[in-house]
């Protein structure tokens, strides 16, 4: 079942990422973080332009980390393995 839900979780994060083109600056700004007074001088300023359809394709990889930090026994798993 964790199997099922995490392939559609891939396909739909990639998808939706590719088709919408949203800017990580308007991420960070919803998020509460300003978006710096000269990207020339900040050591993060390519982080302000990166576009979702341009990290798209390592979304997934992304979303493995993160179920392998939090759930290490996986989206449905229990500890009685």
């Amino acid at each position: 079942m964790g199997a099922l839900v995490a392939s559609l979780l891939i396909g739909w994060i990639t998808t939706f990422a590719k088709s919408y083109n949203l800017a990580m600056s308007d991420v960070l700004n919803a998020v509460g973080i300003a978006t710096p007074e000269n990207l020339d001088d900040n050591i993060f300023r390519d982080l302000w332009t990166i576009t979702s359809p341009q990290i798209a394709d390592i979304l997934p990889y992304i979303l493995m980390v993160l179920v392998l930090i939090f759930r290490p026994y996986g989206l449905f798993g229990n500890r009685d393995a």
